[in-house]
């Protein structure tokens, strides 16, 4: 049973994000009665301040819908000692446009509160967006990382999804590589099931289950396949054991999935930190009416750079073999998004059983060729 379906049952117009941002309000409130204390906390600010110390933690102030004079109302103002952070949060794509009167982005008006009522304090601000595919937030950001606030605000997603690929002119210390999804997973990893009251436990449950839909809910065009459609497919227990190990779901936005090679500081320029992508469609197409002739019915296809297949030839070898197949389903390919940029396409059969035991077998393997092209380079 899931809370926030339960409260969305008769949705009207987008008041689903007062009830996510409520939810993290709550969560990122040392004070609550969640019995989480400030971990999930800690895991947000240290993103902004990685020297935030336990004693501004534990005693932080957490303000939902903080009213910042006549610019508006932030959806979260926490308050760490010395230190400040403001979090704006968007589940719809559409509604990151927020323009004034005078023509001052919301950003803009809220980081320039922030710059002034918190001079003498240390602020930082998070634009919290629903996907990395979500490209009016992206836009919106952008427009403010090239102005006066550039060292100040951080991007941050619900959930991952591609590398930014489209995101040009944001640099890496722009953005927070980890999601929200990813603190929750990380979360439950910090505590025993049994030590957190119940609606704590239902609250986080519900979280993680529904958030990878929030990539599907985005108001724009997409013509490619979402994780509604995949999951009709013959294809989709392959598909669906990809997904569920890397927490990465399809966009209608994109062609393919991409899957990292770390997080965090373990994150490599390298591909731009892209392991290998998984195709959700079987060939690139320009109109929406293409979508039912390039669905993956037979096979779902795994692109990879040719560099780190053949880092990693003999393992991947060794990981076909335990599944039954051969030289034939390996071929010589194109990223499907990117123009002519060579792959090593790896073609698996729907009737071949894979399981998230298989998925992290092979993510092993990459992981190890990656780490061997890495370390030649250097």
């Amino acid at each position: 049973m899931n809370i926030l379906r339960i409260l969305t049952l008769n949705k009207h117009g987008d008041f689903e994000e007062v009830l996510f941002s409520s939810a993290l309000s709550y969560l990122l409130d040392p004070g609550q009665d969640h019995g989480l204390g400030s971990r999930f906390l800690e895991k947000l600010a240290r993103e902004a301040f990685p020297d935030i110390d336990r004693v501004s933690l534990n005693n932080a102030k957490v303000e939902p819908e903080r009213v910042l004079d006549r610019v508006g109302n932030i959806d979260l103002l926490i308050e760490l000692g010395e230190k400040v952070l403001g979090i704006e949060v968007k589940i719809w794509d559409r509604s990151a446009r927020n323009i004034s009167k005078s023509g001052e982005r919301q950003i803009e008006r809220y980081c320039s509160y922030l710059s002034q009522e918190f001079k003498d304090r240390d602020w930082k601000f998070i634009f919290l967006i629903p996907t990395t595919a979500s490209r009016i937030c992206i836009d919106e950001f952008k427009k403010v990382c090239d102005g006066d606030f550039k060292k100040r605000v951080k991007l941050m997603a619900w959930v991952s999804g591609d590398p930014l690929d489209d995101a040009k002119g944001l640099q890496q210390n722009d953005i927070i590589e980890k999601s929200i999804a990813d603190c929750l997973i990380d979360l439950e990893k910090d505590f025993k099931r049994v030590d957190l009251p119940l609606n704590t436990l239902w609250l986080i449950d519900s979280l993680i289950e529904i958030i990878p839909d929030l990539v599907e809910d985005i108001p724009e065009p997409g013509r490619f396949p979402n994780r509604e459609i995949l999951s009709q497919l013959p294809t989709w227990s392959i598909l669906k054991s990809f997904f569920d190990v890397s927490n990465r779901w399809p966009s209608s936005l994109t062609t393919t999935v991409g899957f990292p090679y770390a997080r965090g500081s373990e994150r490599a320029k390298l591909h731009n930190n892209s392991l290998y992508r998984i195709r959700t469609v079987t060939d690139y197409y320009t109109e929406a009416s293409g979508l039912d002739n390039h669905l993956p019915v037979e096979v779902v296809e795994l692109e990879l750079w040719p560099d780190v297949y053949e880092a990693s030839e003999e393992g991947i070898w060794d990981w076909l073999r335990e599944l039954g197949l051969n030289e034939q389903v390996i071929r010589k390919g194109f990223h499907l998004d990117g123009g002519k940029v060579d792959t090593v396409v790896i073609s698996i059969d729907k009737d071949i059983p894979i399981d998230e035991e298989n998925v992290n077998r092979l993510n092993h393997i990459l992981r190890e060729g990656f780490r061997k092209i890495i370390q030649d380079n250097i």
